[in-house]
């Protein structure tokens, strides 16, 4: 279960700069943010729902609470196996309370 964590966390935090083809590096490097014709208002519906609901946690979270809030939200089936975890450790400790119905 930890691996699969591990995986998921290493593909979530691939370097997208490495991936760029060389021409689209050399159009990165001579590009000029500071212009204003490239300046653009971006709109609540271009910003996409991954980029909200991290910005929604980010305020409320820690990162290592954050980094598993959001790593349960895209990958449920992993949330699904911890839960289940938890369950059988509590029906076998006798922790009622803590079993998933």
């Amino acid at each position: 279960m930890y691996d699969k964590k591990v995986q998921l966390l290493a593909v979530l935090s691939i370097d997208w700069v490495k991936s760029l083809p060389p021409e689209e590096l050399k159009l990165l490097n001579s590009a000029d943010f500071n212009n204003s014709e490239t300046t653009q208002t971006i709109t609540n519906s271009e910003i996409p729902p991954e980029q909200i609901s991290y910005e929604n946690i980010a305020e409320k979270s820690h990162f290592y609470s954050l980094r598993d809030q959001l790593l349960f939200m895209f990958a449920p089936e992993l949330r699904r196996e911890y839960e289940n975890y938890v369950s059988q450790q509590a029906a076998n400790s006798g922790y009622i309370t803590l079993e998933v119905v």
